[in-house]
């Protein structure tokens, strides 16, 4: 009995749930944006009905079976490149520093030797400019 029942169900629903029978749709607002079951003083009467042909309904669901198979293919890559990808491990977790992992600081101070001036006094430049006039080519 609970078999008949809902094999009668079935038969009825899509009856029940008609496009053709469905309520009126208004188009609300300034804009056009707002929608409605009952009418509103700028709107407009829409038209809800499928005028598509069934060729037309036939290639929007092999579209939408390709598109659907196609996304499953890329989760399925990216999936298997998840599983794939090893992240580096850590070498080694221990404290100890051992001389061969031993490395300069990265700003290491470098001491330039300073040029040592000689004992010797510096040639002093006289304050005056002397200038003798015995020179050939001088006035």
């Amino acid at each position: 009995m609970r078999t008949l029942a809902f094999m009668a169900w079935l038969l009825i629903t899509p009856l029940a749930c008609d496009v053709s029978l469905a309520a009126t749709i208004y188009r609300c607002g300034t804009v056009g944006n707002e929608y409605s079951q009952t009418p509103c003083p700028d709107g407009q009467r829409l038209k809800v009905d499928d005028s598509r042909t069934p060729e037309q309904h036939m290639q929007a669901r092999v579209l939408a079976t390709h598109t659907r198979d196609l996304g499953l293919a890329l989760e399925r890559d990216r999936l298997a490149k998840e599983a794939a990808f090893r992240p580096p491990r850590a070498g080694n977790l221990s404290s100890s520093v051992t001389p061969q992992t031993v490395e300069k600081p990265a700003r290491a101070k470098v001491h330039k030797l300073k040029k040592k001036r000689s004992a010797r006094a510096p040639a002093t430049v006289p304050a005056v400019l002397r200038t003798d006039r015995t020179q050939p080519g001088a006035r």
